[in-house]
C-alpha cells in the first residue's frame, strides 16, 4: 500500500515533469525561430533540469518517503524541502530565460568582472 505522503511526492514529480514538457515546447519554439537553431542557455537548462528533477523526485525522493521509518510529518517536511529547492531552481532558470540575459561573474586577482550578453 502506498503511503499518502508518497502519493503527494509522486503528484509533485508529475507536475514538475509536465512543467518540463511545457518548457520543452518553449525551447523548441526558440530553436526553430533562432538563426543558430538553439534556444537560450537558461531555457535549455530549465528544460533539462525539469526533466532530471522530476526523475529524481519520483525515483529517489518517493522511495525514501515510502520506506522511511520516520513519522509522516518528518517525511513531508524533508520531501517538501527537496521538492521546494527543485521548483525554486527551475523557476529561477525560467526567469533568466525570460530575461534572455546571461550574467557571468568571475574573480580575477581580487577584482570582479561582470559580462552581459545575448544568447
Amino acid at each position: 500500500m502506498i503511503r499518502t505522503e508518497t502519493a503527494w511526492v509522486l503528484f509533485f514529480a508529475g507536475l514538475i515533469f509536465v512543467s518540463a514538457l511545457v518548457i520543452g515546447v518553449w525551447k523548441w519554439q526558440q530553436s526553430i525561430s533562432s538563426p543558430g537553431g538553439t534556444a537560450h542557455r537558461y531555457v535549455n537548462v530549465a528544460h533539462n533540469a525539469g526533466l532530471m528533477y522530476s526523475f529524481a523526485t519520483s525515483a529517489i525522493v518517493a522511495p525514501l518517503v515510502q520506506f522511511s521509518g520516520w513519522s509522516a510529518a518528518v517525511n513531508i517536511g524533508a520531501a517538501s524541502a527537496v521538492i521546494g529547492m527543485f521548483v525554486v531552481t527551475i523557476t529561477n532558470y525560467v526567469r533568466l530565460g525570460f530575461q534572455a540575459r546571461t550574467t557571468i561573474k568571475c574573480a580575477i586577482q581580487g577584482r570582479v568582472c561582470v559580462v552581459y550578453g545575448k544568447r
